[in-house]
Parts: structure tokens; sequence; C-alpha cells
């Protein structure tokens, strides 16, 4: 049975181990056939190999920054430095992606809304199939869908509901069910 004592040390080893695959690799020295069954051997070779070989190239950035002359590597930079055109189109790409994702994203979730003020009555086609009266001082908000979906903030409607229409109704009070045909006066209670 192993202690606490042999984990580390046994990653230590690993470490190693692929530093000094690492260090062939570059020199070129290195059997890459057996190198590559070394490191599919066990999923621990892989992640210390990666470990140490991000290092390397850290150290290697380190070295740059400072102005000093890069080494030669096995892992020549092809990343281009981005100019000022790259950067200003992709900020303008991802702006345009926002604006688009978010009025969908608006539009999606965006609920149109009727009101009436104290003495005022109003008829509302919310779809070609459901048509509201909305009362004096009533509001109501309402999505489209299958089915659509009402919400009675207060006051009190009249629903006309074709046969081939759902509705889903909320209001204060809680859900009301809307059965096509015929007409339905649901209220909100005051207070709510």
């Amino acid at each position: 049975m192993s202690g606490p004592v042999d984990i580390p040390q046994r990653h230590v080893d690993l470490t190693e181990q692929a530093a000094g695959w690492l260090a062939a690799l570059d020199a070129g020295s290195a059997d890459v056939a057996a190198f590559e069954a070394w490191r599919n051997a066990d999923i621990r070779h892989a992640v210390a190999f990666a470990e140490v070989a991000g290092t390397w190239r850290d150290l290697d950035g380190v070295r740059g920054v400072r102005g000093e002359m890069q080494p030669a590597h096995a892992w020549p930079d092809t990343v281009e430095q981005p100019n000022r055109r790259r950067v200003l189109r992709a900020a303008g790409s991802v702006f345009a992606v926002a604006v688009v994702g978010g009025s969908v994203a608006y539009r999606a979730a965006a609920r149109d809304m009727a009101e009436t003020r104290v003495g005022q009555r109003m008829a509302v086609a919310v779809t070609p199939g459901i048509t509201l009266d909305l009362n004096t001082d009533s509001r109501v908000h309402w999505r489209e869908g299958t089915p659509a979906r009402l919400w009675l903030d207060r006051g009190e409607i009249a629903v006309r509901l074709a046969a081939d229409n759902r509705l889903h109704l909320l209001t204060p009070g809680g859900a009301v069910p809307a059965r096509s045909g015929g007409v339905q006066r649901p209220a909100a209670r005051r207070g709510m």
C-alpha cells in the first residue's frame, strides 16, 4: 500500500520522464514511436508531458519578452500577431453577433401590452384567433405562441377564442382555463 509520500514522488518521477522525452524530441534524438508508446501507455504520462511542454513554451515566451534571443524548439510560433484591422474586425463581428443575439432573445421574451384608463374600453386582436375586450382600468400582457399566453395584471377582460386556438391565461389569483367557443370573463382582484 502506498502512503501519501509516494504520490508526490510518483508525480516528480513522471515529470522527470516527460522532461527527458521533451528534451530528446527537441534535440531530434528521440525514437518517436517509443515516445508515443510511453505517452499512450498511461493518461498520467500524457498529462505530465503536457505540463512540461506548457512550461517550456511559457518560459520561451518570457525569454522573448525580455528581448533575449529565443532558442529554436520543436514548436514554432505559427500564430500571427493580430494587427489593428483584425482586432477591429473581430470586435465588430462580436458586436454584430451580440446585437443580433440580443434582439432575438428580447423578441423571444418580449410581451405585447394593452391598457385602458378609467372609463375607457378597448378591443384588441391578440392573434388571428384570439380577441380581447378590455374593460375600464385594465391591463393585460400577451405573448404569441402555441398556446398563446396572457397575463392579466388588473381589471377585467372578455376573451374570444376561436375553436382551433388554445390560450393559457394567468391572473394574480392564479391560472384560468380558457376554453374555445363562447366568451370567458376572468377578473383580476385588486391589491394583488
